[in-house]
């Protein structure tokens, strides 16, 4: 379904794609709770935000394997594809993918506004406990979620994952460096 627009501060800026219905409430009577102090012991949602930028080769096979991840693990989950106005078809890879799944949800900027801002997109259209970012091309891999998931469970309130090594090109790295070794320099 497309949903309609609504509100005139969002009008014209994106198009959001899901599967109707997109959550099936849970049932706690099902499940014997009795009052609401039980239901804070049901299972976390887990919301993936993953702003998508010219990414249409890559972008399926990135949300199969988190939808791997969370499947193999038995976390609820959705994975909120942001297409940051790619001009290389990645809205017709994201759009399809939130139609074939339930736990995928599209949302189409209709220019480009950044990675961080289509990360603030994914996270106010999120639902989950908690949020993981991702980036659309591998880069951060899907099994490593677990590790952030344990790190939070543990108390944490805020958990980031580094590099290893970045899988950057040459000129990429040389300008991170510099810019790093000028940032030390003034700061």
């Amino acid at each position: 379904m497309i949903a309609p627009e609504t509100d005139k501060a969002d009008a014209g800026l994106r198009t959001r794609i899901e599967k109707e219905p997109q959550r099936a409430p849970f049932d706690t009577a099902s499940l014997g709770l009795e009052s609401s102090a039980e239901i804070n012991l049901l299972p976390a949602l887990f919301s993936v935000v993953i702003p998508v930028y010219n990414s249409a080769a890559i972008v399926a096979e990135t949300v199969s394997q988190v939808r791997a991840f969370f499947l193999s693990q038995g976390y609820r989950y959705e994975i909120i594809l942001v297409n940051d106005g790619s001009e290389d078809g990645s809205w017709n890879v994201v759009s399809g993918l939130a139609r074939k799944f339930s736990g995928v949800v599209g949302i189409n900027l209709l220019k480009n506004y950044g990675q961080h801002n289509a990360n603030l997109c994914g996270f106010r259209e999120s639902k989950g406990d908690y949020v993981i970012t991702m980036d659309d091309d591998l880069q951060n891999p899907p099994a490593e979620i677990g590790k952030l998931i344990e790190a939070a469970r543990q108390g944490h309130d805020l958990v980031v994952g580094r590099f290893e090594s970045k899988q950057h090109r040459f000129i990429r790295r040389l300008g991170s460096r510099v810019v790093g070794w000028l940032n030390r320099r003034a700061f």
